[in-house]
């Protein structure tokens, strides 16, 4: 415990107690298929990206579909690519972004606050999904508005 709270440690440590959270939040990602009409048609942007190289806009029945920016079209596309269209490959960017977010939010209550303040950030976060401890197929969707609140409140 007392390595987690020294304020000046290895970014090592945490980055691993980062990736064995991950690892628990993303166990049984692709083992359901997608089930609501987010997941489906997020999917299906970036499946249609794929398809058709047109990457500026996302499109649902290769019709723009302007409800949504296209970054996180752009994120599940490229992990597609990555992975094949699997419903693993579709969930994996919310993960991903969690990972992230959980990491800009240790260095900033590390920075503000010390090394404890950091990991409560980070285990509130996490422990505060639990949609996905419960139903650990359904990733956490707001996992990029955690990350854009995260990074507006730096600055």
């Amino acid at each position: 415990m007392r390595v987690l709270l020294r304020r000046q440690q290895s970014p090592l440590i945490p980055l691993s107690f980062i990736a064995l959270l991950l690892i628990i939040y993303s166990i049984g990602l692709g083992r359901v298929h997608l089930f609501d009409w987010d997941e489906i048609n997020f999917a299906e942007c970036a499946r249609e990206m794929r398809i058709s190289g047109e990457y500026r806009y996302a499109q649902i029945g290769f019709l723009p579909f302007w409800e949504k920016p296209p970054l996180f079209f752009w994120i599940q596309a490229a992990s597609m690519a990555l992975w094949g269209e699997t419903e693993w490959a579709a969930r994996l960017p919310n993960v991903l972004i969690m990972g992230i977010t959980l990491w800009l939010l240790y260095l900033l209550g590390k920075r503000w606050h010390g090394p404890f303040f950091g990991w409560l950030w980070v285990f509130f976060l996490w422990y505060g999904a639990p949609p996905s401890l419960l139903c650990p197929e359904r990733p956490d969707r707001s996992a990029f508005q955690s990350l854009y609140a995260a990074i507006g409140y730096e600055r």
